[in-house]
């Protein structure tokens, strides 16, 4: 018997489960996908139905599902159960449209390789490298020499404890400003600072997802968000997200 560990993105109250659960043991935590933390573990009702509050999950132990609120779709949770390891059907059959959705769009619309940040070497807590790399915007295959992103240069936050997001991004608007069209090369990725500080890195995604649809008309090839909180040295606390749809099937 092994422990299975699963972390959904929630796209509908019932969500099946890559194996076969093989016992009762199940448990679920509201989970925060850019800190890589749990924010709380739920309590499992008996009843199946979509009739939740937020905190509350059932599972159908016959069909290896979980049964979440309407109301949570769109956030994460962290799913721990015990399994033999064989697969569960229902999950291969639920998904197969959703698949054959996400194949369609990354096959025009993808990051071929690299465009990923990492830290250099020393002290620089306020610099980023964005690495180089490929990408795919529709249909067509363009390269990125990649950029040094500077906290400093795009409104960092102020007030200790408190987070600011950064939207990097590649969209059409972007590419008519920064591609160099004979090379098929980008200069530069967007970037979309939130508009003020927040509590929660949650609040701070829904504020530059707010505005990107404020300031822009296409479809966005997501990088990657930042979030940055003023710690109480002065420095820099930094998480990277990687939204799996730009990179991965």
């Amino acid at each position: 018997m092994y422990r299975k560990e699963e972390i959904l993105l929630v796209s509908s109250p019932v969500m099946y489960l890559r194996y076969i659960i093989a016992t009762s043991n199940v448990t679920s935590f509201m989970y925060d996908y850019a800190l890589k933390t749990d924010i709380q573990e739920m309590e499992r009702v008996s009843t199946l139905s979509i009739s939740l509050f937020n905190s509350q999950f059932a599972v159908d132990e016959d069909k290896s599902a979980v049964y979440n609120a309407p109301s949570i779709i769109g956030k994460y949770i962290r799913v721990v159960y015990y399994s033999e390891g064989e697969q569960n059907p229902f999950h291969a059959s639920s998904n197969l449209h959703a698949f054959i959705s996400q194949v369609l769009r990354w096959t025009s619309n993808r990051i071929s390789e690299g465009i990923y940040l990492t830290k250099p070497e020393g002290d620089c807590s306020h610099l980023r490298t964005i690495q180089p790399g490929s990408f795919v915007y529709e249909n067509r295959f363009c390269v990125f020499p990649g950029e040094v992103f500077d906290i400093r240069l795009h409104a960092p936050p102020t007030i200790k404890d408190q987070f600011k997001a950064y939207y990097l991004f590649i969209n059409q608007e972007v590419l008519d400003g920064y591609l160099d069209k004979q090379v098929s090369s980008l200069t530069r990725v967007g970037v979309i600072t939130s508009s003020t500080m927040h509590d929660t890195v949650g609040s701070a995604k829904l504020d530059v997802l707010a505005l990107y649809t404020t300031m822009y008309s296409s479809t966005p090839l997501e990088v990657g968000f930042l979030y940055i909180k003023l710690t109480d040295t002065f420095a820099y606390d930094i998480w990277i997200e990687y939204p799996a749809n730009s990179r991965t099937l």
